[in-house]
């Protein structure tokens, strides 16, 4: 009967039936626990407290309890209370995560930054610490990210995430995410593979692996990691992309074409995504010394995108290789200095011209 006041949100009621309740079978820890709920949604702080009190008074051995006590504490400001009751939680069980967690949210809350990194380090060491509540941790650095004064303690804490699960998909994908954004990319990259060993059915990890192997410009890598992607994900084009560059890198490109073209086809509806293909198959189809399709290609991304720097570049350049359209190119280059004054390779094409 309480539970169904509850639910129709008649408090003194649900209080009521709970007395009497209490009055026929006597001190529970269910009705003790029922009424503290009570006391909270009614936003009687002291009550509640002092049910919690009661609770753990009944139950000094229950972490539970002691638990919720202390989060209730920390979250209503009464901090010393807070680390009081953590502390007790620690004493019945000294691995419990939750306890160092209060703790260090609320050395956190009391500028004691020293002591909360360490707590937050001892919780994020124990495997009894679910993932998701380890992942939704970082997540809220990682919006932070990258920050001088947070990004050793991420990295710490996406170690130890990796660590007290190291067969995780999860843990891997995080742990990448914060060496992504603190300029490890390597190590990013090496991570991501991990996560896939456990789990290559994200694709998200399959686009962060390619492109991380195009920034840190590997070859081999690229189009292996793009091959192997798209035995699972034929149809995204993005994929393909990737290994069109892959195959250019490796002075390929005769597969550099047809995985550039497959992948435009795939991008139709997508003007953006497509004048990136043209752009790279210009670049493409002058080293198979197609002039009319390179010219073609360049033509189409420059349309789609008229401030795309690097096609602007490349194309002026190979019309002055062929001592065509040298006003073009003059014109094109030009913009590109314009743009971006000290970039070596852009006043190196337009002095050439």
């Amino acid at each position: 009967l309480a539970d169904l006041y509850l639910a129709q949100n008649k408090l003194p009621e649900a209080l009521g039936t709970l007395e009497k309740a209490q009055q026929q079978f006597g001190t529970l820890d269910e009705i003790s626990f029922k009424r503290q709920q009570i006391y909270l949604k009614q936003n009687n702080l002291p009550l509640a407290l002092k049910e919690g009190e009661s609770l753990i008074a009944n139950n000094p051995t229950e972490p539970r309890y002691v638990l919720a006590q202390a989060e209730m504490y920390a979250s209503n400001n009464r901090l010393p209370d807070a680390i009081r009751v953590a502390e007790q939680a620690l004493r019945i069980d000294p691995d419990n995560p939750q306890a160092r967690l209060i703790l260090a949210e609320v050395y956190r809350q009391q500028n004691q930054s020293e002591a909360s990194q360490k707590q937050l380090k001892l919780a994020f060491e124990n495997p009894s610490l679910d993932i998701d509540q380890q992942v939704r941790i970082l997540v809220g650095y990682l919006k932070q990210l990258p920050n001088d004064k947070l990004n050793a303690l991420t990295l710490d804490l996406a170690a130890a995430t990796v660590r007290s699960h190291p067969k995780d998909a999860k843990a891997y994908s995080v742990a990448g995410d914060v060496q992504t954004l603190t300029g490890k990319k390597r190590e990013a990259r090496n991570t991501y593979l991990k996560a896939l060993h456990f789990d290559n059915s994200k694709y998200q990890l399959w686009q962060q692996v390619v492109l991380l192997d195009a920034e840190l410009n590997q070859a081999d890598s690229l189009v292996a990691h793009s091959d192997r992607a798209l035995e699972l994900f034929p149809n995204q084009a993005q994929l393909w992309f990737f290994s069109g560059v892959g195959h250019s890198l490796k002075q390929q490109p005769k597969q550099a074409v047809s995985a550039l073209e497959h992948g435009r086809r795939l991008a139709a509806g997508n003007a953006e995504l497509q004048a990136q293909f043209d752009a790279q198959l210009g670049d493409a189809y002058h080293e198979l010394k197609d002039n009319a399709k390179s010219d073609a290609a360049y033509e189409s991304a420059l349309t789609a995108d008229p401030n795309n720097y690097g096609a602007l570049n490349n194309y002026s350049y190979y019309l002055s290789l062929r001592g065509e359209k040298l006003e073009k190119a003059k014109e094109m280059s030009g913009r590109t200095v314009k743009q971006f004054p000290d970039n070596d390779t852009y006043l190196d094409t337009y002095a050439w011209i």
